[in-house]
């Protein structure tokens, strides 16, 4: 990755780190109560779902720089739209409009920088990951800080300001050769080509299965880690809380690092490192289920992150390799649908089962059906491998 383009991904995901983790209560401060702070959660999930395969199509027909762009100018829209909120209807709004942000730029700045490094794959996607993961991390940490200091303002303010400057930061991406209306695919054909890729690419099938079964497990850590720490302690630990956090997003970023140094050519050797590691990350959270000291469950939950740092260059690289620049960003928006689909599901589950299974109990349940659900994607890259 050429240095411009890693400062850009940087700022980038360091604009959308910096509401992290004061989200929830920013909502509230701006208009929201109790009772539809849920309401705006779902709006923004909606969001992003209804408009991620459409953002990924119209980078590929009109230019990965103007979705970007646009990712950049909803952005600062959503922040100065809850930075005015007063009432439900405003911060909804603004919810919605972080959401088609955040669809908008998944895929556009991800082909956009494949398609312009010269160095390997696999090292790019590396940088990549190393520098998307380093900025949400120091957005976070930065998020953190700014309400002691201004308020809930403060952090839209500092959104507002980085996503403008992202959007100036994209005049490193090169211009793109601008295609006479005739020689542009129309929307059928464009439709036409994806669907025959994705249907014919078995490894791009398994991906997506893969993706589905990690980000069940995934979004059932990420939502109950906190209380699970919290009983372990025995109260309330805002310091180890924020501690283990941005320990979280540390070891994910090194994981992405330490992948960059491991040759990932030819399918056999990155199925079996993908999958590996994505069967690591599953009996890690099996594991930390059963921890009883917050020594250990700190650690084992940091390795749990550093694993699916490892885990996202494999994956990223099976996925890149499969996807042609013509439909490059529309693939990645799928695969990006594809995480928000095993997380949604992830959601109403673990709601029903907690009661009885408790959180430890639901871990275990999860993870089981991650490693379950890998286990015929592997029997099937075999078969495929041998028939090769």
């Amino acid at each position: 990755m050429k240095p411009g383009h890693k400062l850009l991904v940087f700022v980038t995901y360091l604009g959308m780190g910096v509401t992290m983790p004061m989200l929830s209560l920013l909502f509230c401060a701006h208009g929201c109560t109790l009772d539809t702070l849920g309401l705006a959660f779902s709006v923004n999930s909606l969001a992003v779902i209804v408009f991620e395969l459409p953002s990924g199509i119209f980078a590929d027909l009109y230019g990965r720089k103007r979705s970007f762009l646009m990712s950049r100018a909803m952005g600062a829209a959503s922040a100065a739209v809850l930075l005015l909120a007063r009432v439900p209807a405003a911060v909804f709004a603004g919810a919605a409009l972080m959401g088609l942000s955040s669809a908008f730029a998944s895929g556009s700045l991800d082909a956009a920088v494949i398609e312009n490094s010269s160095a390997p794959l696999s090292k790019t996607l590396s940088a990549f990951s190393a520098y998307q993961c380093a900025g949400i991390a120091c957005g976070a940490l930065l998020g953190g800080l700014l309400p002691s200091a201004g308020g809930y303002a403060a952090a839209l303010a500092a959104k507002f300001v980085l996503c403008l400057a992202a959007a100036l930061g994209s005049l490193a991406l090169p211009k793109e050769p601008r295609r006479p209306p005739g020689e542009r695919p129309d929307l059928r054909t464009h439709l036409g080509r994806m669907i025959s890729l994705l249907g014919s690419s078995s490894a791009l099938r398994c991906a997506a299965l893969c993706i589905v079964a990690v980000a069940v497990s995934q979004t059932a850590l990420e939502t109950y880690w906190q209380p699970r720490l919290v009983s372990l302690t025995g109260g309330d630990r805002s310091g180890l809380l924020g501690l283990l956090s941005a320990a979280s997003y540390v070891a994910t970023t090194a994981g992405c690092a330490l992948m960059g140094r491991v040759r990932l050519d030819g399918a056999r050797r990155r199925w079996r490192i993908y999958l590996g590691l994505a069967a690591s990350f599953a009996a890690l959270i099996f594991a930390l289920s059963f921890t009883g000291a917050p020594a250990l469950f700190f650690a084992v939950y940091t390795a749990c992150f550093l694993v699916l740092g490892m885990e996202n260059v494999p994956e990223q690289t099976v996925i890149n390799l499969e996807a042609d620049n013509g439909v490059r960003a529309s693939v990645l928006s799928v695969i990006s649908l594809a995480v928000h689909l095993g997380s949604a599901a992830s959601g109403p589950v673990g709601s029903a089962l907690l009661p009885s299974a408790g959180i430890p109990g639901l871990w275990r349940i999860f993870s089981l059906f991650s490693l379950a659900a890998l286990l015929p994607i592997a029997l099937s890259r075999r078969a495929a491998s041998a028939r090769a």
